[in-house]
């Protein structure tokens, strides 16, 4: 949905129009919204919410809790993940360093080696 207004239209009939119509009507029907039918639905929407709020607002609390716990550990999880990723990577990566300079010590790779930019 798109916004849709005209400078010389009151507030009233501005609207949300189909984006997916407008930009091919074939592929779709013709459907709209008032902004002011929006702007009350929302309201209402809001309305019921600090109803509820008010009226559980304990419960209300420990839901909110235990949705922000649950996000925080889901995103935990996902941090430890990468930490393992990065600290395997770092290991590997030291065992190449150590191979490269056990090869330079053993006369197997040279020190006039040049580092050339490309890999």
């Amino acid at each position: 949905m798109s916004f849709h207004r005209r400078v010389d239209e009151p507030a009233e009939k501005h609207s949300y129009v189909c984006s997916n119509y407008r930009k091919n009507t074939n592929a779709c029907t013709m459907h709209y919204i008032r902004n002011v039918v929006v702007e009350q639905i929302v309201l209402d929407n809001l309305r019921e919410v600090i109803g509820y709020v008010s009226q559980y607002e304990v419960e209300f609390i420990r839901m909110v809790m235990d949705t922000d716990v649950r996000q925080r550990n889901k995103e935990l999880a996902k941090q430890r993940k990468r930490l393992s990723e990065i600290q395997t990577r770092m290991k590997e990566l030291d065992n190449l360093f150590q191979r490269i300079y056990e090869d330079n010590i053993s006369g197997k790779l040279s020190d006039d080696r040049e580092y050339s930019g490309r890999f």
